[in-house]
C-alpha cells in the first residue's frame, strides 16, 4: 500500500499556483496561510507547501512539506468537496507537528465550505 501523496496529487505548476493564490479564498491559520479553490480536475484534491527559504534551513522546509502532505494525504477523504489548495508558511514558531499541520488544513476547509446545506 503506498503511503506517500501521489504526484498527481500535487500542485506542481506555478501557473496553478498563482491562479489559485490569485482568485482563491483565503485563511490565516497562524503562522500559515492557505489559499483554496475547487478542484479544477476530476482528480481529486490537490496541495502544494510554499516555504520561503527564510523559515529555516532545507532540512526545516523539508521536513515542513513532508508534514503537510501528510496532513493532507490523511485527512482530504472527510471533506465534502474536492480542493486545489496552497499552504503558504509565513514563520515557524516552533516544530511542525502532524496535528497543528492538519489543523491548519481543517480550518481551511471548513473556512471554505458552505455552512448552510443547499442543494447544488
Amino acid at each position: 500500500m503506498r503511503r506517500s501523496l501521489a504526484k498527481g496529487a500535487r500542485l506542481r505548476a506555478g501557473a496553478d499556483i498563482r491562479r489559485i493564490i490569485r482568485k482563491g479564498r483565503r485563511v490565516e491559520a497562524g503562522p500559515y496561510v492557505v489559499h483554496g479553490l475547487p478542484a479544477a480536475t476530476p482528480a481529486g484534491s490537490r496541495l502544494a507547501v510554499v516555504v520561503p527559504g527564510r523559515v529555516g534551513t532545507a532540512v526545516v522546509r523539508n521536513r515542513i512539506k513532508r508534514t503537510f502532505r501528510e496532513a493532507f494525504r490523511l485527512g482530504r477523504a472527510e471533506w465534502r468537496r474536492d480542493w486545489d489548495l496552497v499552504v503558504y508558511v509565513r514563520s515557524l514558531p516552533g516544530p511542525i507537528t502532524m496535528q497543528r499541520a492538519a489543523e491548519a488544513l481543517e480550518q481551511a476547509v471548513t473556512t471554505f465550505e458552505p455552512t448552510s446545506s443547499s442543494n447544488g
